[in-house]
């Protein structure tokens, strides 16, 4: 985070936070442009976790 404090800072533009899951989630998107909540999404990791998230709304999300 400091590092991109610093960079954003060096080159005058502004740090945008970004919810990571919530990229993730959002990247679907891109794919499938006529997705429209509500949906379930379900994140699964090489670690041998899952998530399941259901989106209510577009970035309104319940675990």
């Amino acid at each position: 985070m400091s590092y991109a404090k610093a960079l954003a800072y060096a080159i005058n533009r502004p740090l945008v936070g970004v919810n990571h899951i919530e990229g993730h989630i959002a990247a679907n998107y891109i794919t499938y442009k006529e997705l429209k909540p509500p949906f379930l999404c379900v994140m699964t990791s090489r670690r041998k976790y899952t998530e399941l998230f259901m989106l209510k709304h577009i970035m309104n999300l319940r675990c």
